[in-house]
């Protein structure tokens, strides 16, 4: 294996101090049921911040750089603002997480509960975030949300296939034309014929069925 060049080195440090200023730039202070969060919005465009939370992407970059504090902090986010009921307008569900913490209309109605994996992901990462920590105080403190995600869950699997149907919430399509990481559509179509079963969200399922599930299962969640 050739050696990095110093040209290649100073390129990349440039670029990692570039990310950590950039990330930086999207931190915002929320406050969600009296306590304040450090989360991190989830873009910019051009040098100004575009886009607000997003459930998906903060259990996605917590995911990734697994940080206690962070993974804490984003787990505490998902689950204050977990959906409670059925609402055909925002495509709430019970244990479903929340898509976009700023509510957006489109179509005539919101994008506020359109992503279907955030529950998922939110499963995954409070398994990880209790193996890495070996503390069980917050899986204590959230157990009735991570009891509704895991009901959220069962309820959608048709011989361990996850589907989705807006017709739940009492609608025919959400705001969005898809509720999986492609949100602004699928190739050649408009809404997808529901029931629909996306794949990345069943590799999702799985990870969780198959390797989050049982250290959950062992506080009795599931």
């Amino acid at each position: 294996m050739r050696p990095v060049s110093p040209q290649v080195l100073a390129a990349l440090r440039i670029l990692h101090t570039e990310s950590k200023d950039g990330f930086e730039a999207l931190r915002v202070q929320v406050e969600i049921d009296g306590e304040t969060l450090s989360l991190f919005n989830a873009g910019e465009q051009r040098g100004t911040v575009r886009f607000g939370l997003f459930g998906r992407d903060l259990l996605t970059v917590a995911l990734m750089l697994q940080e206690p504090e962070l993974m804490r902090q984003v787990i505490q986010f998902v689950c204050s603002t977990l959906g409670k009921e059925y609402n055909l307008t925002t495509g709430e569900e019970p244990g479903r997480g929340i898509h976009e913490f700023t509510d957006v209309k489109m179509r005539g109605l919101s994008t506020c509960y359109n992503a279907v994996e955030t529950s998922l992901l939110l499963l995954i990462l409070a398994a990880r975030y209790w193996q890495i920590t070996a503390d069980d105080s917050l899986i204590q403190e959230e157990e009735e949300e991570l009891v509704a995600v895991v009901d959220y869950l069962c309820v959608h699997l048709r011989d361990g296939v996850f589907f989705k149907d807006p017709t739940r919430c009492g609608a025919n399509h959400y705001a969005l034309l898809a509720t999986y990481w492609k949100d602004g559509g699928l190739p050649g179509r408009n809404d997808p014929d529901y029931p629909v079963a996306f794949t990345l969200v069943q590799a999702q399922t799985n990870c969780f069925r198959k390797g989050s599930v049982a250290r959950l299962q062992a506080r009795g969640f599931g």
